[in-house]
């Protein structure tokens, strides 16, 4: 049995009815930390009304590295984060989602580089794959040829922000010292599906340390998303608020991730109208009131069918010869997960 009180690294996975993707998970990074003494597993069911129990019980039985909490309740993907790190007892927490899996020897190879550098937060690349992760869609979230180490920079958020830019919202990129994380006030981030990404972009850069790996250890699991359905609600409002807001940006950098041109607005709308998730409700929603030109802009692109902006992407990316959209406007367009949020 591993004493509590050597354990530098919890790997903490989130999870609400997706059992099967959860178990699949498992097998890979239980099995790559039966070598590791110091690195446990911990998942967070958000009261799951599927068999994720059983699966739970079925790893804690083969490996004295895994734990679980039972909530009594779903409460959200970021409370259940949240719950996790103040659960662990570790130096360290790693956070990943319950349908994605990662390279052999993926833990081995991050935890020695956590030894070597000490990091105060280390942001891990991934791979993007097929729904099946047969197939490599796009070899690195973040296209760098060596890793980055920022020491210490008062401007650490700004660079951090400006190399990863949406990638830092995604979960599985998130390593921290979990006491970095517990002096933030995580709370009222709750709700706004980037409560992880908040809380790093509390860290103070003159007293951190950031590393960010070159090699894509995590491979992302495409087409799988919960919130697929509400996709321009998040990067339209959610996304541009949390960053203006909830994160300590320049306003350079603030206005390079979260731009409104005309041309981006026309660019980003005919995106979501090809994927089907700007319609005509969200028009009347964002758009109804605002300036003329924006407002017949909106108004146009929500009535126009969905194939027409879709064929012109489809054909773009055919042209680039480029995977990852391709598959995106294909297959990979309609989430798989049973379940979606309407929230």
């Amino acid at each position: 049995m591993k004493n509590e009180e050597e354990n530098k690294l919890t790997i903490i996975i989130p999870t609400y009815n997706r059992a099967n993707f959860l178990d699949q998970s498992l097998s890979v990074i239980v099995d790559q930390i039966s070598s590791l003494d110091s690195v446990t597993v911990l998942v967070v069911d958000g009261n799951s009304t599927d068999n994720t129990q059983e699966i739970c019980n079925k790893y804690s039985k083969i490996s004295s590295s895994f734990k679980s909490i039972l909530l009594e309740e779903k409460g959200g993907v970021d409370k259940d984060i949240d719950i996790g790190v103040k659960n662990s007892t570790s130096e360290y927490c790693w956070l990943f989602c319950d349908d994605d899996s990662m390279i052999d020897g993926a833990v081995s190879n991050i935890y020695h580089k956590l030894l070597d550098e000490e990091p105060d937060l280390m942001i891990i690349n991934s791979s993007v794959c097929s729904f099946d992760l047969s197939q490599t869609l796009k070899v690195k979230s973040i296209e760098i040829d060596s890793d980055i180490v920022i020491d210490h920079e008062v401007d650490m958020q700004d660079q951090i922000f400006e190399l990863c830019g949406t990638y830092l919202g995604f979960t599985g990129a998130l390593l921290f010292r979990r006491d970095r994380w517990c002096n933030v006030d995580t709370s009222k981030f709750y709700g706004n599906r980037f409560a992880d990404m908040c809380t790093i972009a509390q860290f103070k850069g003159s007293d951190s340390k950031v590393v960010v790996l070159k090699h894509p250890y995590v491979l992302i699991r495409l087409g799988n998303a919960e919130w697929s359905d509400i996709s321009f609600k998040i990067w339209y409002e959610y996304y541009p608020n949390i960053i203006s807001n909830d994160c300590n940006l320049s306003d350079k950098v603030k206005n390079t991730l979260t731009p409104n041109s005309v041309y981006w607005l026309i660019k980003f709308l005919l995106w979501h109208k090809s994927m089907g998730s700007y319609t005509f409700k969200y028009y009347q929603i964002y758009f109804k009131n605002s300036i003329l030109s924006r407002k017949y802009i909106a108004l146009f692109i929500s009535i126009i069918p969905r194939y027409l902006p879709w064929a012109m992407f489809y054909l773009l990316a055919l042209s680039k010869k480029d995977p990852l959209p391709l598959y995106v406007l294909g297959e990979g367009r309609l989430s798989k997960n049973k379940w979606k949020s309407s929230d």
